[in-house]
């Protein structure tokens, strides 16, 4: 069980043993949290616009995302390559920057 608080802080929980195995205090606030589907990373959005690409393993982010000047948004997660993105424009194409996967392959948040 994974859980991303408002105030930054992020807890895994193993609900065999019924104990926290990570515990994370980030800077910013979560405001959302999405599974890879083989559940090797998992992805939060952030207060400040942020994408941190997390392992279940390590307490510091793999990855930091930020769009830089990004009036039009979205967060892209590609389910054929496990990959995590951000699209800026707002036409109504969806596709995958890393493999090129069209819109069926891609979940947006």
């Amino acid at each position: 069980l994974l859980i991303a608080y408002h105030s930054g802080q992020l807890v895994l929980w193993d609900m065999k043993f019924r104990r926290a195995i990570l515990r994370v205090k980030h800077t910013s606030s979560f405001y959302c949290v999405s599974w890879l589907s083989d559940g090797s990373k998992f992805v939060c959005g952030h207060s400040n616009g942020e994408l941190t690409v997390w392992s279940p393993k390590s307490t510091q982010p793999l990855e930091i995302l930020t769009p830089h000047g990004c009036s039009v948004c979205t967060h892209l997660f590609c389910t054929h390559c496990n990959d995590v993105g951000i699209r800026q424009g707002n036409d109504s194409s969806l596709s995958c920057h890393s493999c090129r996967m069209a819109q069926s392959n891609c979940r947006v948040w």
